[in-house]
């Protein structure tokens, strides 16, 4: 997609705003860097910043994330780790507050929403950074393998009071686990239902990502004792069974968000699985973070916009794009609802009545 269609779709959202007064939240955003390449102390000063055009598309976006993009991430990642290394330190290493707002700003984003990853990027660091900031909602993170047991509970309160967070985020590839506690070690299992348990109690919703992952596999010398990862954790047929079986959807009934469509870098999209998840949990939602135009106009046969909520992901992914991949998805959707509906639905009416309200 070019930066004149953007500017264009831009344009048009406009417009739709000072008609409707519609609020764009955008539900998945990393303030820093989660991937293990810039540690969280490591940031330029701000005397050598230089703020971005945030209109200039990435990689990611020139292709769309199409198929080609897929398939050339994966052999970038894994033959060029230098090159991946150097992308993300150029865009976290100076990254900041001024830079989010801005780019929300250009993009018509009126909310974000700030996912932290622990170990990667810790709840304290962005709840202390983001806490007093308007226009941001704070998520907090567990490390299922660096937390004890019987803090469980005592560090989500403390989330809760310190940064008023809202819910928790999950990176099932990133933090090497599975989302069903039951396909786990036992210990795991148990902190997981033990997490599961405080988060329905204190009526916080889950977020976790969906697809595979590609990541350098050279961490920062800083990260020291964290977990191994896994590329294929969060494949969505981990959440759910093809029969319909999920330890996590049927026994807690908290709003549940799977990122990315549940389908993040995979070119085989399951609409099978996405209908049937939808249909059978009616707490489960999806975001549109990462995808194409054209997996989002599918997924929308499947999938009701009631059920989706828009997200753009990290820094290096652009706000405008996601938003024009959706705008573009929608505006090619032909079925009885209304788009201006639609739109609603998925930029902030679901966030706020499926998710907030429970």
């Amino acid at each position: 997609m070019t930066k004149e269609a953007v500017i264009e779709i831009l344009g048009k959202l406009q417009v739709l705003k000072k008609k409707t007064g519609i609020e764009i939240v955008d539900t998945h955003v990393h303030p820093g860097d989660v991937m293990g390449v810039v540690h969280y102390s490591e940031k330029e000063s701000e005397s050598n910043h230089l703020l971005k055009d945030y209109l200039e598309s990435g990689i990611l976006e020139k292709f769309n994330y199409n198929k080609f993009e897929k398939f050339g991430s994966r052999i970038v990642f894994k033959i060029f780790p230098g090159f991946v290394n150097k992308t993300i330190q150029q865009t976290y290493g100076t990254y900041n507050n001024t830079d989010l707002s801005n780019e929300m700003t250009i993009s018509l984003v009126d909310k974000s929403v700030l996912l932290p990853i622990e170990p990667w990027l810790p709840t304290k660091i962005v709840g202390d950074i983001y806490k007093d900031k308007k226009n941001f909602i704070i998520l907090g993170s567990i490390d299922v393998h660096g937390i004890e047991r019987g803090d469980i509970e005592k560090i989500i309160i403390s989330y809760i009071q310190d940064y008023k967070i809202v819910g928790l985020k999950f990176h099932p590839n990133l933090q090497d686990f599975k989302p069903q506690p039951k396909d786990n070690l036992p210990e795991i299992a148990d902190k997981l239902r033990v997490i599961y348990n405080v988060a329905q109690k204190y009526k916080l919703y889950l977020i976790f990502h969906g697809g595979i992952s590609n990541f350098t596999e050279h961490l920062n010398l800083k990260y020291h004792d964290v977990s191994s990862r896994s590329h294929t954790n969060a494949l969505l047929k981990n959440f759910c069974s093809a029969d319909g079986q999920s330890e996590l959807f049927e026994n807690w009934n908290m709003p549940i968000i799977i990122a990315h469509l549940g389908h993040y870098g995979m070119i085989d999209v399951d609409y099978g699985l996405l209908e049937l998840v939808t249909k059978r949990f009616n707490n489960v939602c999806f975001d549109t973070s990462g995808i194409s135009s054209n997996v989002i106009t599918k997924a929308l046969q499947v999938v009701p916009s009631e059920r989706i909520v828009f997200g753009s992901d990290a820094a290096y992914n652009r706000m405008a794009y996601n938003l024009a991949f959706l705008y573009n998805a929608i505006v090619a959707k032909n079925n009885n609802e209304v788009k201006t509906e639609i739109l609603v639905n998925i930029f902030s009416r679901n966030f706020y009545n499926r998710i907030l309200r429970y």
